[in-house]
């Protein structure tokens, strides 16, 4: 049976996690997802946080290792414009709508990230990283892209000043292209999941399970919870 389970937000699939799993957490804000992984499967995971506050809000564990760093599409300094909303913060203007101010962190590649770590591979890519995804797949070539077991990213195509809307729907067609399934977890493209069907023990009939009938039943299952808060 599909396996899957939510970590803020985000859904991947479980039976391809164990304690030799490596993960990649890009946009790990306070760590809350890094901490929840590796408690869960005792994996290694590297957390990349480019805001310096919240990186250094992020608790030590010997499981995690700590970057400070903005994932962009070239290597060398970028500017990053911090917002009063903590999960908001970008490397493009006026994405956040509420900037206060502006800092200079250092920006990397996925690819040359994952030479600096001595990557071959990664079993679960997590990406949250506010309007850059599509860089960082823009800047990533195929052949790094299928070492990737799973990869579940929130595209922010619902920002309109990022006019990303168009580049969503070519990377989705790549990935597919490259042998990855993809599932839409939300109505939006804010929690999507990519499979590689080359890498992953994930069948066809599980993936049409979920795709089909699984995703929908947890959306059932949130709407219920949200009426229950109404109703409380």
């Amino acid at each position: 049976m599909f396996n899957v389970i939510s970590v803020r937000g985000h859904h991947l699939f479980a039976d391809d996690l164990i304690e030799k799993s490596i993960a990649l957490d890009l946009g790990a804000h306070k760590g809350e997802f890094s901490a929840w992984i590796t408690d869960r499967f005792g994996c290694v995971c590297h957390a990349v946080e480019a805001v310096p506050v919240l990186y250094q809000a992020i608790p030590p564990s010997p499981r995690v290792s700590l970057y400070n760093y903005a994932i962009t599409a070239h290597d060398g300094p970028v500017e990053i414009y911090i917002s009063d909303n903590p999960e908001a913060n970008s490397i493009y203007p006026g994405s956040t709508r509420t900037e206060c101010q502006t800092q200079t962190v250092e920006g990397i590649t996925l690819c040359s990230l994952m030479r600096r770590l001595g990557l071959e591979k990664i079993d679960l890519l997590k990406i949250d990283i506010e309007g850059a995804e599509i860089a960082l797949f823009d800047s990533t070539s195929n052949d790094v892209l299928s070492r990737i077991r799973q990869i579940t990213v929130e595209f922010h195509d619902f920002i309109p000043e990022l006019g990303i809307q168009n580049d969503v729907k070519r990377t989705k067609l790549r990935l597919q292209s490259l042998g990855f399934y993809c599932i839409e977890w939300s109505r939006t493209n804010t929690d999507v999941l990519f499979i590689n069907r080359h890498a992953s023990s994930t069948s066809w009939i599980d993936y049409l399970f979920a795709k089909y009938v699984l995703r929908y039943v947890f959306g059932i299952g949130r709407m219920l919870k949200r009426q229950l808060k109404k109703s409380n």
